[in-house]
């Protein structure tokens, strides 16, 4: 679990992330700070080596003022271990921005990076399930068995187009699919969907396995939202953008995604100029015949993307419900002044 400043309001990230400071003068940028050892960790990844920019402005992922950050609670990796598709997903994010400020000389790696939440926006990579961060943010506890992920008695995923569907009473074990994890070899979980929350009921988007078991179809959550933890952060006009699948498969596939100039144009076609929004993208032609690589998906399609439209008080609301669990799990040291 992340600590806190002496202020109360810096997260302590002695995980894997980084930091996108802002520009410190006019037409000068700010320095690129990583946790020592992540981008060792990430440049085992070709996504890496991505030249992401256009795609990640027209998605409206930040890249100045953000905290890249992922803080690990997957059941099968200790905390210091990120899953290796949620490291893959951020070499993709990252990488780039990790090179350009190698080359001017404004790369910096530290033990820990701290970021105050009232200064950032945050890009959180994983579902509930796999970063705690997430969890916290649309409202997931894990169930009293730890095998899945429940809904807290306030949960902002029911009040969005899509969520996550964690739920061990939901998704039985029986439901597995199978996929190959680098390190690891074949592995098997609970089928985790996504729920479709657009209509007048609920409709379970369930990831598709082929006939031996592994997984053929997954599906990736893209979600931009104000950042409303803090007051200061709605006022500043800072954002979370979430990237997380189903499974680990499209979690990684914001790699393709960000190669993929129809998809993202159609994206910001579906959605106009709405600075939130939610989009649901199909992951397919999934291999899984490199165990040590893992699988991987090879197309992306985007399946619907829809402006969120919900307004200030509503997320003046969500803070309230959403901050006291976090200062209650130690993510400040102190409650933040409203």
């Amino acid at each position: 679990m992340s600590g806190g400043g002496q202020d109360g309001g810096d997260w302590e990230d002695d995980r894997i992330g980084a930091i996108a400071d802002a520009a410190s003068g006019e037409g000068v940028k700010g320095l690129f700070r990583m946790v020592t050892g992540a981008l060792q960790a990430l440049r085992r990844h070709r996504a890496a080596r991505l030249e992401p920019g256009q795609a990640m402005a027209e998605l409206g992922i930040p890249t100045r003022e953000t905290a890249f950050r992922h803080y690990s609670v997957h059941p099968e990796y200790d905390e210091a271990e990120p899953h290796p598709d949620n490291e893959a997903a951020l070499a993709a994010l990252t990488g780039a921005l990790a090179r350009e400020a190698h080359e001017e000389d404004r790369f910096r790696e530290q033990p820990q990076v701290d970021f105050d939440p009232n200064e950032r926006n945050i890009a959180l990579v994983g579902s509930p399930s796999s970063d705690e961060l997430s969890g916290y943010v649309f409202g997931y506890r894990p169930d009293p068995g730890k095998t899945g992920y429940t809904l807290r008695d306030w949960s902002l995923g029911t009040h969005l187009h899509f969520r996550w569907e964690l739920d061990p009473a939901v998704i039985l074990e029986g439901a597995n699919v199978r996929r190959n994890v680098p390190g690891r070899g074949e592995v098997s979980r609970r089928n985790w969907a996504i729920v479709d929350q657009t209509g007048e009921t609920e409709k379970l988007i369930k990831p598709k396995p082929d006939e031996e078991g592994f997984l053929d179809r997954d599906y990736l959550l893209l979600t931009r939202i104000p950042n409303f933890i803090t007051p200061i952060a709605r006022g500043a006009g800072h954002s979370i953008v979430s990237i997380g699948g189903a499974h680990g498969t499209a979690t990684r596939a914001v790699e393709l995604l960000l190669q993929s100039p129809a998809v993202v144009r159609a994206t910001r076609e579906a959605i106009g100029n709405a600075d939130a929004y939610q989009a649901l993208y199909r992951v397919e032609g999934i291999r899984h015949d490199d165990p040590e690589a893992g699988t991987a998906a090879r197309a992306i399609s985007l399946e619907r993307a829809l402006p969120v439209t919900l307004d200030e008080h509503f997320w003046a609301t969500a803070e309230s419900k959403v901050r006291p669990a976090m200062v209650e799990a130690g993510w400040f040291l102190r409650d933040l002044p409203r």
